[in-house]
């Protein structure tokens, strides 16, 4: 059950999605939430827009009025231990054709809970697949180039190091979180009053 949790197949909901399900006709379907249009039409754009591509599932069908979409289906969620012999190759082929269309796809590469599965890249037949593209951005040559390589990066020293990598995963995971919390406006505000009410009430004592 525990290996079920820390090594699924695929992500059951997300941030962006309602439902997801594998489907018995090796067909994938997913539901997106009704406040995530946009990363909705994203998808269907980037899934035509790189339709010619092994890197991408094939759309099949979808409907726009229920934010659903029907998709082939990619195979199980990358981990380190399913990686194929050619899989940096293969990043840097599909990095090649993020540049030719100045996409930068995101939120993929070790996942923040286990970093020896890989999100948001799943695995069949031994050809990797983004199956998560409403994060994608508009992106240049340089932005592109870093992004792949600091993920590329990040899944050699796993590779590596092994579980020694939780060591520095870990802690840099929860300085990252900590930033992003400080980075809010109303969190530093929070952060500035708490610290002159301490402040005051050690300076009355």
């Amino acid at each position: 059950y525990m290996l079920h949790i820390f090594f699924p197949s695929y992500f059951f909901v997300g941030s962006d999605i309602e439902l997801a399900r594998r489907e018995n006709n090796n067909t994938f379907y997913k539901k997106f939430k009704k406040h995530k249009y946009d990363k909705f039409v994203k998808t269907i754009f980037l899934m035509q827009l790189f339709c010619k591509e092994k890197f991408i599932p094939n759309l099949i069908e979808y409907n726009e009025s229920n934010l659903e979409i029907i998709s082939s289906d990619c195979g199980n969620l990358l981990t380190i231990n399913t990686l194929p012999s050619n899989w940096e190759n293969q990043l840097l082929n599909i990095k090649k054709e993020c540049i030719k269309h100045h996409i930068l796809l995101r939120d993929w590469g070790p996942w923040e809970v286990n970093p020896f599965l890989i999100n948001n890249i799943t695995i069949k037949n031994e050809i990797l697949y983004f199956i998560d593209l409403g994060d994608a951005e508009y992106g240049n040559r340089e932005i592109i180039e870093k992004y792949f390589q600091k993920k590329i990066k990040s899944i050699n020293l796993i590779l590596k190091y092994s579980y020694l990598y939780l060591l520095f995963h870990y802690p840099r995971r929860i300085f990252i979180m900590i930033l992003r919390k400080l980075q809010r406006p109303y969190n530093l505000v929070m952060l500035f009053l708490l610290y002159h009410y301490f402040r005051n009430n050690q300076k009355s004592k």
